[in-house]
């Protein structure tokens, strides 16, 4: 694609940009959908803690070690900038994995053998710390350099480019059949309550109540309150008013948190603003997309940048014209893309600010000739006009 002329002004919140050739289009829109975190919702707090507490708790389980947190930033930073790593629980399974595979040989070793020996299923975290026991020989520049290695594989492809580069890597040694059968004893992926690592990212997010009423399991963590409590929006009444009036074939959100989540941290913002029924996508709707496939044969899970929950989503607000996709990452970026109509009926608006890194974000954003990148959701009213 031929680079577009981008033209700017500056905010309160930092500087809007926006592709000249586009504009009218946007202004011209009559419907929206509008992701969720980071979008609607500031999730440092939330998401990208759990996702750094799991890492921690998980590799300090079994090695005895706390990874720099620092390390894990920028990771997580590299996995989403890939476009490919939209579900948190993905992301926690590529660093853990990356962690992992800088451990000599002998420690993974040990660390199977003891868990192979365990008919326990799933693991819970502290079987693993009772197993496992720490990890000899543990060197953590090797550990941060296995992590590096291991992620500079990630592409859109998600956790499956990071088992290839994991295959890459350490063809023909003994360490790729370690790793391949500690992700097995992890049994990775799988959802809470029948995976590790899913289990322990959801109820330190959710909180342990929360956690059992989605899920209808015993939690294991006993937290009182969940890193979802930490939440506060991004998005104010006033622009969500604006967008009611501005677009009249409706609000729609495509999200990958669960619907109960969402109404936590929402409230009666859903029902006030957002158009019904198939207008809302929720991860519930995913796991429903992903069990249908399941029964046709085919095992892809239909989170971004699988263009699953934008084409639903777009076919809850029948009737428009021209619609725009505002999103916060680079998956967000490339689900528009793999939608018929992207660049003529669709157009995708980028914000910024509230990432892990918001001037890359941006950067990739404008390298992704999007239609106009913002520093946060409100902006829209400034760049769209009344």
């Amino acid at each position: 694609m031929s680079s577009s002329t981008y033209s700017s002004f500056a905010t309160g919140e930092g500087e809007v940009q926006y592709r000249s050739d586009l504009l009218q289009d946007l202004r011209d829109s009559n419907a929206i959908i509008l992701d969720c975190d980071g979008t609607l919702v500031e999730i440092s707090s939330s998401y990208d803690e759990a996702i750094y507490t799991t890492v921690e708790l998980l590799f300090q389980s079994i090695t005895g070690r706390r990874p720099r947190r620092d390390a894990l930033v920028e990771a997580t930073f590299e996995l989403r900038k890939s476009g490919g790593f939209n579900n948190d629980w993905d992301t926690v399974y590529s660093i853990l994995m990356g962690l992992l595979s800088g451990l000599p040989d002998d420690s993974l070793e040990k660390i199977v053998e003891r868990l192979s020996g365990r008919s326990d299923r799933p693991f819970t975290l502290a079987l693993l710390m009772g197993c496992c026991r720490g990890a000899k020989g543990y060197d953590e520049e090797e550990v941060l350099e296995g992590l590096r290695d291991v992620v500079s594989y990630a592409d859109e492809a998600g956790t499956s480019s990071i088992d290839e580069g994991l295959e890459r890597l350490y063809k023909g040694k003994d360490k790729a059949e370690l790793l391949r059968q500690l992700r097995g004893l992890l049994n990775y992926p799988g959802v809470p309550k029948e995976c590790l690592i899913s289990s322990i990212f959801d109820e330190l997010y959710l909180g342990s109540t929360l956690y059992e009423r989605v899920y209808g399991v015993k939690p294991s963590l006993c937290m009182s309150r969940g890193f979802i409590e930490n939440e506060s929006l991004i998005i104010d009444r006033e622009t969500l008013s604006y967008l009611k009036r501005k677009f009249s074939r409706g609000l729609g959100l495509a999200t990958g948190r669960t619907r109960p989540a969402a109404e936590k941290t929402l409230g009666p913002l859903l029902g006030d603003y957002f158009g019904k029924g198939n207008a809302l996508t929720f991860s519930d709707d995913l796991l429903q997309e992903y069990e249908r496939r399941k029964s046709n044969g085919m095992s892809t899970w239909p989170g971004k940048p699988d263009p699953f929950a934008l084409q639903r989503t777009m076919g809850g607000l029948p009737g428009y014209t021209r619609l725009i996709f505002v999103g916060d990452s680079v998956e967000d970026l490339k689900m528009c893309r793999r939608v018929e109509g992207f660049g003529d009926t669709l157009q995708f608006v980028g914000v910024y600010k509230h990432t892990i890194n918001p001037d890359a974000t941006a950067k990739a954003f404008l390298e992704g000739q999007a239609a106009a990148v913002l520093p946060t959701v409100n902006e829209l009213k400034e760049l769209l006009g009344d």
